[in-house]
């Protein structure tokens, strides 16, 4: 043991990458819950999110942009 500490930030729902993390962090979401401000939210943007989509046909594998707040 270093005397090192290390925080490891998990959300569930959000790809939490890079860009996301430094939106989406404890400090933003402590802030978030102890504010009295309801309108203050993080939004989270995917360029190339993976999803399934089902069709008749089978299931289709596409890549589109996501949003989540």
């Amino acid at each position: 043991m270093t005397g090192e500490s290390k925080a490891v930030c998990k959300v569930r729902g959000i790809t939490l990458n890079y860009l996301a993390s430094q939106l989406v962090n404890f400090a933003k979401m402590k802030d978030m819950i102890l504010s009295m401000n309801d309108n203050e939210t993080a939004i989270v943007h995917t360029k190339n999110k993976i999803r399934r989509k089902r069709r008749i046909e089978g299931v289709r594998i596409i890549s589109q942009p996501q949003e989540k707040t």
